[in-house]
C-alpha cells in the first residue's frame, strides 16, 4: 500500500506541485517540494503561498540547495518538520490546498447546501 510506506518514511522528496505532494501536506507527513519546473504560471495567491514554503525550506528551486539542506536535517527531520514555524506554514497550506476530511461528502453537502440558502 503506498499510503502505508508514505506514512512510514521519514522524509519524502517530490519534484511536482501534484497530489502526492497535496497529499503528504495533509497527512503531515515530512516532504520537501522540488519541483522541476519554475512555479510562474501560478496564480500570484498560490506563488506568495508557496513563497512560505520556501522560508521553511519545503520547497527548493534547486537540488544542491535542497541537498544541502537533507543533509542538514537528516538526523533530526521531526525536529525540523514539527518545529512550531513549519508547522503554522504547513497549517496554514493545508487548510487552503490539501485539507483532510474525515467524512468529505458530509462536508460536500453542507458547503452545497449553504450556496443554495
Amino acid at each position: 500500500n503506498f499510503k502505508k510506506v508514505k506514512l512510514e518514511s521519514k522524509l519524502i522528496i517530490e519534484t511536482d506541485f501534484s497530489t502526492s505532494f497535496l497529499e503528504n501536506i495533509s497527512l503531515n507527513i515530512p516532504t520537501i517540494l522540488l519541483p522541476n519546473y519554475h512555479m510562474q504560471s501560478f496564480d500570484n495567491t498560490v506563488k506568495r503561498d508557496c513563497k512560505k514554503l520556501f522560508d521553511v525550506n519545503i520547497c527548493y528551486s534547486d537540488s544542491k540547495s535542497a541537498a544541502k539542506f537533507i543533509m542538514e536535517i537528516r538526523d533530526n527531520i521531526d525536529e525540523w518538520w514539527f518545529s512550531k514555524e513549519v508547522q503554522e506554514e504547513v497549517s496554514i497550506f493545508r487548510e487552503k490546498y490539501a485539507r483532510y476530511s474525515k467524512n468529505p461528502v458530509l462536508e460536500l453537502k453542507n458547503i452545497i447546501n449553504n450556496l443554495s440558502s
